[in-house]
């Protein structure tokens, strides 16, 4: 585990602290991608079969 400080002289002070990860985006859009895919080529051989 991890501890961040922030350092800030006396008074009133506004802060936010954003973490942002780009490799869990990145991972998230590939999975997505891949489900996408995955659905598509579940569904393609049902109309691609001959009646």
């Amino acid at each position: 585990m991890h501890f961040q400080a922030l350092e800030v002289p006396a008074g009133k002070h506004q802060v936010s602290l954003v973490y942002e990860d780009r490799g869990f985006l990145y991972g998230g859009i590939i999975s997505l991608v891949c489900l996408l895919g995955c659905g598509v080529f579940w569904f393609l051989p049902l109309y691609s079969m001959p009646v």
